[in-house]
């Protein structure tokens, strides 16, 4: 294969991963992943405890805005590969710009189910998973509304306000959109407020 060959298959492999979406695209994941969350909550339902179903899902939820943090400052200011795509939303942040439904639950699963199945057990890895789930989708929500929504309550102000450090700011602080938990302890925190 020639130079131009290889390019043209490379731009096309990295428009699988992050595409401008039309609008359906974009919130698909609002219509596929309750479904799923509640599904994984359901098959773990009766072949663990009550309690420990409900520390697996906390602790899933919990875990999600580490990786949260983890996946923004490595892998999305980090890889070049997939850098190129998270530039264009800080480029044009209302543009719908986004990792396609499939491929982010793919990635969910390799990445979070296989080692909590592995780890856990199976049945105990529905829960923690179902956790996780719900804390990509609060992401996936809270950085919407923080670039889409007008209103101006005050926890909605704190959100942009922390998330436009990030856009805004210097580089390389406020990964986390959900928490600054993990910027705080990281060293990455840059109060919304200065």
């Amino acid at each position: 294969m020639n130079q131009a060959t290889l390019n043209t298959l490379r731009e096309a492999s990295l428009g699988l991963i992050s595409v401008r979406m039309s609008k359906v695209a974009f919130h698909l994941d609002y219509a596929t992943y309750p479904p799923l969350i509640l599904f994984c909550l359901w098959l773990g339902h009766g072949h663990i405890a009550l309690w420990m179903s409900a520390f697996q899902f906390a602790f899933g939820l919990c875990v999600w805005t580490l990786a949260e943090y983890l996946l923004h400052r490595f892998v999305l200011h980090g890889w070049p590969y997939f850098a190129k795509f998270h530039q264009a939303h800080h480029d044009e942040p209302r543009a719908m710009i986004a990792a396609p439904t499939i491929f982010s639950m793919g990635i969910f699963a390799l990445i979070a189910y296989l080692p909590a199945a592995l780890l856990l057990g199976t049945w105990a890895a529905l829960p923690w998973f179902a956790g996780f789930l719900l804390g990509y989708l609060a992401f996936a929500a809270v950085h919407h509304i923080v670039h889409h929504a007008q209103g101006q309550g005050k926890l909605l102000r704190h959100f942009k306000l922390l998330h436009a450090r990030h856009h805004h700011g210097k580089d390389g602080r406020n990964f986390g959109v959900l928490t600054g938990f993990w910027d705080r302890v990281f060293g990455t925190y840059e109060s919304p407020t200065r």
